[in-house]
């Protein structure tokens, strides 16, 4: 048992909002988040509006201040993950802190216009010693290919959100959509016999998702939802940075994610979801190392019924 979210959000004046927190998520301290695809998907990478480079969901101490008129804004934030462990000192167990090189920080920039039934938005996210939370290995650690872990791993991630309803329920859906690129940096350092100097410099991952939602789907109170993406993979191996010697001038590390659930609200606090989902390539190219560039044709294929209570 924890305490999970602990903050405090305040107005300053009538355009702007503060947010101090011990434990404050990054979309707590935005003015919009920007999709209308399920709260509650059924993969994880969907919460994320499939751009979890920038929408990486960071939870930690943070303070955030956003200001919103006449449909536009502007969110701007800090969180630390480690921020709540008292070691400042650099590789070693449990360092943390607030604004040192043990803090894996976020700070994330978002700039959004939201209209009655639209909204479109724009955000950068740096995110210290980490890549993306999900994705292919290689997009979550370049130096995974080597077992390795990268020295000052820094990504820099943008992208583009949008969504519109229809003005009534009915069999047109609701669309949400979003697109993200990120870039890697790092000190160089020695792979090993035979391997070299290696950076993650010059890297690029992208990942993107569309969503669909019908409500009122059927029966009044229903909802039908359906998502395809990419998870971040490498698009890119970027320069000289000894990566390329290893995997090639061309990355082969593509995925895809789906699902597809209809939600039966059974009463106003309980809910009941069935669900399938599809993934083809989530390891992406980690998996086809060492078998001639060929796929292993590793695949996930899953069903299930979600059940969710709420009071």
């Amino acid at each position: 048992m924890g305490i999970n979210r602990l903050f405090y959000q305040f107005p300053i004046g009538s355009d702007f909002v503060a947010t101090l927190g011990a434990r404050v998520r990054q979309d707590d301290m935005l003015a919009v988040w920007p999709t209308v695809y399920s709260s509650d998907p059924i993969l994880a990478f969907f919460v994320h509006n499939g751009t979890n480079g920038t929408y990486s969901v960071n939870l930690g101490p943070g303070v955030g201040l956003w200001w919103k008129k006449n449909g536009f804004s502007i969110s701007g934030q800090y969180i630390s993950a480690n921020g709540a462990n008292g070691n400042p000192i650099q590789d070693t167990p449990g360092c943390g802190g607030i604004g040192n090189a043990c803090s894996l920080s976020t700070g994330t920039v978002q700039l959004a216009y939201t209209g009655p039934r639209w909204a479109i938005s724009g955000a950068y996210t740096y995110s210290q010693n980490q890549g993306p939370n999900m994705g292919t290995f290689f997009a979550i650690n370049p130096y995974s290919f080597i077992g390795g872990s990268g020295t000052s791993l820094k990504t820099n991630a943008f992208s583009i959100n949008g969504y519109w309803q229809p003005y009534k329920t009915g069999w047109i859906p609701s669309i949400s959509a979003g697109w993200g690129i990120n870039s890697y940096s790092s000190n160089s350092f020695d792979g090993g016999a035979g391997v070299g100097l290696l950076s993650a410099n010059g890297l690029r991952s992208q990942s993107w998702f569309t969503g669909l939602n019908w409500k009122d789907a059927f029966i009044k109170g229903n909802e039908l939802g359906a998502a395809v993406g990419q998870a971040p993979f490498i698009t890119s191996f970027g320069g000289n940075n000894g990566i390329k010697a290893q995997l090639g001038n061309t990355p082969n590390d593509q995925n895809f994610i789906s699902e597809l659930w209809y939600k039966f609200q059974v009463t106003d606090n309980i809910s009941v979801t069935p669900a399938v989902f599809y993934i083809t390539n989530p390891l992406g190219q980690q998996q086809r190392i060492g078998a001639n560039g060929a796929s292993t044709g590793l695949n996930n294929f899953g069903a299930l019924v979600k059940t969710t209570f709420k009071f």
